[in-house]
């Protein structure tokens, strides 16, 4: 069993900064509750429609963003990309526009779809306001001239940790309506924002607009991969529903759809403590590496290094550390990489020291 959980936190690695995940355990208030409803239940399909499972997600979004969400928009899916690569589909089959318009440094995972073309708008690091900011011309500049069917957001940005703003929303929204197009909007680290966060589908009246989000990343039980949509248009709901059932996957986990319902009645406490945790580290980060720009929301910091960070990787190994490279995202940046801030104050330290250490020891050279 260890083997099987040690697959990412080894003997070589034991500061696992890279993942997708948070280096604390999940809601004990969450995880206990879960695991006397397993000995207490029989683990047997289960009808989603005689549960609270809606009832707990449009009562999250009214106590956590103050908006109210149509239950019948919403549809469990098995994780996030499976339902971003489904969109993805119903989008551009049957049509000639087959690229998909994205802010870069773009999350390595959407790439891993073969069927589209990316085209990437990059953000621009503005050091003076510590914030990303959108370049206009060049993204209306890429739905001109290419077949864009839809533009892909993530928000909080991965790996910047921009949030989005109102009115920046709003012109993406214009955009989207100007030209017919799909807004597709991974809001998966929503619940982790130091700016007010606006969900795409309870903002807007475009009947273009999907959201995802994903409860177990935010409880920090990965490994359950409890995700769901929103979407009110009728069209793309049938086509998920469908292609949902002709993959054998009509009956929703009954562990993932539970853990939803018990992370967001009882993991508020734990998220504030999450939310001090990342406040805290962002300070430490921001302290070490002052040429970066802070994080607005999410869990993870996209620190700008003094050099190469992948030149710093096999040193970095020996010492325990693993950091998401920034080549992975984009070749043009090699110096940049992802590391978490849901971490103990000691590992976030550790990490920032030994980079820096490596750091002076090539810019000697």
């Amino acid at each position: 069993m260890n083997k099987y959980i040690l697959k990412y936190r080894n003997n070589e690695i034991q500061y696992p900064s890279w993942l997708a995940t948070m280096n604390i355990s999940a809601p004990s208030e969450v995880t206990d509750k879960l695991s006397k409803f397993i000995k207490k239940s029989e683990l047997e399909y289960i009808d989603i429609d005689h549960i609270s499972y809606y009832e707990s997600i449009c009562n999250h979004f009214k106590k956590e963003f103050n908006v109210s969400i149509n239950p019948n928009g919403i549809i469990n899916i098995p994780t996030t990309m499976y339902g971003v690569n489904k969109i993805i589909k119903f989008v551009t089959e049957g049509y000639h526009k087959n690229s998909i318009a994205v802010f870069s440094p773009i999350f390595p995972e959407y790439k891993l779809n073969k069927r589209v073309s990316f085209c990437e708008s990059k953000l621009i690091p503005n050091l003076e306001k510590n914030r990303y900011e959108i370049d206009w011309d060049n993204l209306k500049k890429i739905i001109c001239k290419n077949k864009i069917s839809a533009i892909l957001l993530c928000n909080p940005h991965n790996p910047t940790g921009k949030v989005f703003s109102l009115d920046e929303l709003t012109k993406i929204i214009q955009i989207a309506k100007k030209y017919n197009i799909w807004v597709i909007s991974d809001e998966v680290f929503s619940d982790f924002s130091n700016l007010k966060f606006y969900p795409l589908i309870s903002t807007f009246d475009y009947k273009k607009i999907v959201s995802l989000y994903s409860p177990s990343k935010t409880y920090n039980i990965t490994g359950i991969r409890s995700s769901y949509l929103i979407s009110y248009n009728k069209q793309l709901n049938e086509f998920m529903r469908d292609e949902i059932s002709n993959d054998g996957l009509e009956s929703p986990n009954i562990i993932s759809v539970v853990s939803t319902i018990l992370g967001y009645k009882y993991g508020s406490k734990w998220k504030g403590e999450v939310k001090t945790i990342i406040d805290e580290n962002v300070k430490l980060i921001k302290n070490m590496f002052p040429d970066s720009i802070s994080p607005e929301g999410g869990i993870y910091f996209w620190v700008n290094a003094l050099s190469n960070i992948a030149d710093m990787k096999s040193d970095l190994k020996r010492n325990g550390i693993k950091v998401s490279l920034g080549k992975k995202y984009g070749k043009e940046y090699t110096n940049n990489f992802r590391m978490n801030t849901v971490d103990s104050t000691r590992n976030i330290e550790y990490i920032m020291k030994h980079i820096k250490e490596i750091d002076d020891v090539i810019d000697t050279f």
